[in-house]
């Protein structure tokens, strides 16, 4: 049987974050590619200088691991980085993170994954809808996870909970809305990390009723 531990946050050693950002790169992103950088940007900026941050970028052509655990201020990205294209293979983008995430936050207190699309998913091929389900659902309920969905163009709490993003943590955005919504994600991953332990931390950051009013505000 496996062992779930709490972590307490000790006052001279500060909670060290692994945060994880899917970020879908499809064509149907080129309208709001400026915002999509610039939302990412801004949120690896908010969060503790000594967490880990990596970045996946992902559609039909690749899902490719551009930044790997690196410090936020490394973990910034070039608007010529990101040149959407192609379809939205979510679920093959999730599913290999997962295993990234797995290898590389051994060891850290808390571990953070953030996905943000405006697609649903279209063209997978190695992972299906109940593959995703299982694993995002055995990360949060038994590892403390916390998994942050952002669906821009959708109801996202409809198309998150097929693949198991739990309402709380889920967002709907309108596409030029994107910065702010990651600016709510960073405050919602900041409470995360202030949490006595990870599961009471993925309920403090549940978004609040402003957060999902100005995600949608036109």
């Amino acid at each position: 049987m496996a062992t779930h531990h709490h972590f307490e946050q000790s006052p001279d050693k500060p909670t060290r974050l692994y945060a994880h950002v899917v970020l879908d790169r499809s064509s149907s992103m080129t309208c709001c590619a400026d915002e999509a950088v610039g939302g990412y940007n801004s949120y690896v900026a908010q969060l503790h200088g000594t967490s880990l941050v990596s970045l996946t970028l992902f559609d039909s052509e690749g899902v490719d691991l551009i930044r790997d655990g690196v410090t936020p201020a490394a973990a910034r990205l070039n608007a010529d980085e990101y040149q959407p294209r192609g379809g939205t293979p979510l679920y093959d983008a999730i599913g290999h993170t997962i295993a990234e995430v797995e290898k590389r936050s051994a060891g850290l207190d808390r571990v953070a994954l953030v996905i943000l699309t405006d697609g649903e998913e279209n063209s997978s091929r190695e992972f299906n809808r109940e593959d995703i389900r299982k694993l995002l659902t055995d990360k949060q309920e038994q590892d403390g996870w916390l998994v942050i969905y952002l669906g821009a163009n959708q109801d996202a709490w409809a198309v998150g909970e097929k693949f198991g993003s739990v309402a709380i943590n889920t967002m709907s955005i309108d596409p030029d809305n994107i910065g702010l919504a990651l600016d709510s994600a960073a405050r919602a991953t900041g409470l995360y990390v202030e949490s006595y332990d990870r599961q009471s931390g993925r309920r403090d950051a549940a978004f609040s009723k402003d957060d999902r009013k100005r995600a949608l505000s036109k």
